[in-house]
């Protein structure tokens, strides 16, 4: 994949420090997704947890820079991994084997969902019956 037409994807990782990463898609309201890629910062450690939106056609990411969002607050825990996903119109963040937190899209807000992930390693979709 290329990000914009150049060779480096996601803006440089080594030198901008990323400690842990994650992706997720989301739906972007027509029917598609976005590309979500959520990461924390030894370098812009101030930022707390940055989400960048990004379209994809064909091999090419294209930032949607509107979207992209910060989350500072979320708690600190003895691992840097973090964890992501979508589901039943929530977009959650969770450390592994950690607490689950909802993210909002609209005024940067952090939700605390009251319960916990065991599994490591990323976490993925389910849905409500």
């Amino acid at each position: 994949m290329t990000y914009n037409g150049g060779g480096t994807v996601f803006g440089n990782p080594s030198g901008n420090g990323y400690k842990s990463g994650s992706i997720a898609f989301v739906p972007n309201g027509s029917g598609g997704y976005y590309l979500v890629f959520s990461s924390e910062s030894t370098v812009y450690s101030s930022l707390g947890l940055v989400c960048w939106y990004f379209t994809i056609s064909g091999t090419t990411l294209s930032i949607q820079s509107s979207l992209n969002r910060t989350y500072t607050g979320l708690p600190t825990s003895s691992t840097t991994k973090i964890n992501t996903c979508y589901g039943d119109g929530k977009f959650y963040f969770a450390r592994d084997a950690g607490a689950v937190y909802s993210l909002g899209s609209s005024n940067n807000s952090i939700t605390n969902e009251s319960f916990s992930v065991t599994n490591a390693y990323d976490f993925g979709y389910w849905k409500n019956l």
